[in-house]
């Protein structure tokens, strides 16, 4: 026991503590530095993908039946609460490069969904135009992952170099406190 500041404090209370803390913020780096390892590759993958899909406006030109068996409904066909699944094609006829193309899209939503003669917005592959998507995760898991990222690496560096001041070792100690909630829940 030693005596501080008028209290009283038992120094092997005060050696597990701050042991737990070290052992905690050590714990927290090692787990920021896999979210940052993880971040990075879903930045490379959704990079990829931006620059592997462009924007365009296509003209729908017909909406089919997938096959026979697999129709395409309208929103009247299907009721609330069934678990009927409507199978459609989407033909689409978009310019790329001065060149007209035309190419399908299979899709569950009903036939009202896509009317010929209307404009959307599809993704075609710039390797091969006939590839078309209605939606790329591109932009929105790269503004995603740069957002983890960002918060991340502020975290890591105030965890590596800021360590010993008082609110950080209180925000360490309630980021264990709540990990080891969660791992015992």
């Amino acid at each position: 026991m030693v005596k501080r500041g008028g209290a009283i404090i038992d120094d092997n209370k005060s050696d597990f503590l701050t042991k737990t803390l070290k052992y905690c913020n050590a714990f927290g780096v090692f787990t920021n530095f896999v979210i940052i390892f993880i971040c990075m590759i879903v930045i490379g993958i959704s990079w990829k993908s931006m620059r592997k899909y462009k924007k365009v406006d296509a003209k729908v030109i017909s909406v089919k039946n997938k096959s026979a068996s697999e129709q395409c409904l309208s929103k009247t066909e299907k009721k609330p609460g069934e678990k009927k699944i409507s199978n459609c094609v989407v033909n689409f006829e978009y310019l790329v490069k001065g060149q007209t193309t035309t190419s399908s899209i299979e899709t569950t939503f009903t036939k009202e969904q896509y009317t010929p003669g209307t404009t959307e917005t599809i993704y075609y592959n710039v390797n091969d135009i006939r590839d078309i998507k209605f939606v790329t995760v591109g932009k929105g898991l790269l503004l995603f992952a740069v957002s983890v990222l960002s918060l991340t690496i502020m975290a890591t560096i105030v965890r590596l170099f800021f360590a010993d001041n008082t609110l950080v070792k209180w925000w360490i100690g309630l980021q264990c406190a709540k990990t080891a909630i969660d791992i015992l829940d």
